[in-house]
């Protein structure tokens, strides 16, 4: 009798524990002996349920960059900058949207390792995707890959290594590469058959037909008898076009890299007819052209960020208002 008393108690006190009812001995800390062979004790399961934290899952944020809307207003293109903090990393897409929003092109995507971006500096390759222009019809995109790394002193985004110029073709969904790393500034003719581009911080400037390919390099005149100092370094800058499209100017002012001195400035102007070079303004004070949309006035800034116009025709310089 005595035996099976001890036999039922120890059933019970069995039970307890499974149930929890006994003080003090926490349910996920009991471990059933492993020598227990009997009984169906053997079935039951000690589980616990683990809730997953916000800490586990990667946040993200998406934001547009930058969009252009093609000229029959029927397609958007877009590029979109995506960060990701576990790891932290960034991917950046060109994509060309239909208006209702019902079809996507993804023209180009890339993704890379924050980490890795910053450890391995030369190695970057592309961090940036830029909507330059479309074509006439509609049914190309032009675009560009920026490069980080090119020239050590230089510390722009686009300045360090330049930008390439690509064509992608919406029906064939094929992308070519017309320049390869080349241009440093860039500016499509108002025809958009026609790219104006300097390959360098300290070099000329290049015409190049997106249609027939041909390409014309204008070097820059020697400006040291014009404007004394002109022989140390320069920077190619403020590309513009006139409204007719027959016509573009630009400056060259005292720099070193694209960290230019703006002392002193010589504007040009091309006549892109027979490719003649003009000096239209030679002035200590640094001036430089950032909007054409008079054919009578070019309008400039200078280093105290006034504004001027600048006739291209009397060569005169008058204040204005932007």
């Amino acid at each position: 009798m005595g035996r099976s008393k001890s036999k039922w108690t120890s059933v019970l006190l069995g039970l307890l524990l499974l149930t929890g009812c006994v003080k003090g001995v926490p349910l996920e800390t009991h471990t059933p002996d492993s020598t227990t062979t009997s009984g169906p004790a053997q079935n039951v399961s000690l589980t616990r349920t683990i809730t997953p934290t916000l800490a586990n899952i990667p946040e993200t944020k998406t934001v547009t960059w930058s969009e252009l809307i093609s000229p029959d207003g029927k397609r958007t293109a877009v590029v979109f900058v995506t960060t990701f903090t576990q790891p932290e990393a960034e991917e950046i897409e060109l994509t060309v949207i239909s208006r209702d929003g019902k079809h996507r092109q993804i023209v180009e995507s890339i993704h890379f390792d924050r980490l890795v971006y910053l450890m391995d500096l030369p190695q970057r390759g592309h961090i940036y995707l830029k909507i330059v222009q479309w074509s006439v019809d509609g049914k190309s995109l032009y675009f560009s890959k920026a490069y980080p790394y090119g020239t050590p002193c230089s510390m722009s985004w686009l300045g360090q290594g330049g930008a390439d110029l690509r064509k992608f073709d919406l029906d064939t969904g094929e992308t070519t590469v017309l320049l390869d790393r080349l241009a440093i500034e860039m500016l499509f003719s108002p025809d958009k058959q026609t790219l104006l581009y300097t390959p360098g911080f300290n070099s000329q400037v290049v015409l190049y037909n997106v249609l027939t390919h041909e390409k014309t390099s204008l070097p820059l005149p020697d400006l040291a008898d014009v404007n004394p100092g002109f022989e140390l370094e320069k920077n190619t800058s403020g590309l513009l076009w006139s409204p007719d499209g027959r016509f573009a100017v630009y400056a060259v002012l005292k720099g070193i890299c694209d960290a230019p001195i703006a002392l002193s400035s010589v504007i040009m102007l091309i006549d892109t007819s027979n490719l003649s070079q003009e000096i239209i303004l030679n002035e200590k004070d640094g001036f430089l052209p950032i909007k054409w949309e008079n054919p009578n006035g070019i309008l400039l800034q200078d280093n105290e960020d006034s504004y001027w116009w600048l006739n291209p025709t009397t060569k005169e310089i008058t204040p204005a208002q932007p």
